[in-house]
Order: C-alpha cells, then sequence, then structure tokens
C-alpha cells in the first residue's frame, strides 16, 4: 500500500502511460514480479490522473486498485 494523498502529481499523460512499464523492469531487477503482487494506492479525491494509472496498469497486466479511504485499501489489500 501507498499513500499518496499529500502527492502532488506533475507528469504528462505519455509519462503517466509509461508507468507501468518502468515500475516492472524495476521490480524485474529485483527479482519482483508485479503481476504477482496486490498494490493499492491511497489518493486524494480530485486526482483523475491516477484513474488513468490504475487502468494503464491493469491493461498491463499489474494489479492495482486507487482508494480514497486508507481503510478500504486495506480491506481490499488482505481480502483473499
Amino acid at each position: 500500500m501507498a499513500d499518496y494523498t499529500e502527492a502532488i502529481l506533475q507528469l504528462s499523460t505519455l509519462e503517466i502511460y509509461e508507468l507501468p512499464q518502468i515500475a516492472s523492469e524495476a521490480g524485474a531487477s529485483s527479482g519482483i514480479q508485479l503481476h504477482e503482487l496486490k498494490r493499492a494506492l491511497v489518493v486524494k479525491d480530485d486526482l483523475n490522473d491516477y484513474q488513468f494509472f490504475e487502468t494503464v496498469t491493469i491493461n498491463k497486466g499489474q494489479n492495482a486498485k486507487m482508494f480514497h479511504d486508507i481503510d478500504q485499501a486495506k480491506q481490499w489489500l488482505f481480502a483473499k
């Protein structure tokens, strides 16, 4: 889980689109396969770019979901 509620996203659409691939490559270099992980990201209500990131991430075969509430993120992470 990552808490981005205080983050200021200043990325272009193309940069957001490339993030899942960059994360996948970084994880692979450390022996981590991101498609095997669940990732919950807690964000502010007004950050639509994060929804785009979620869609791109899912389309790349990674399991990530955006939340506005930390407790909901925890529930999703620990659900079987």
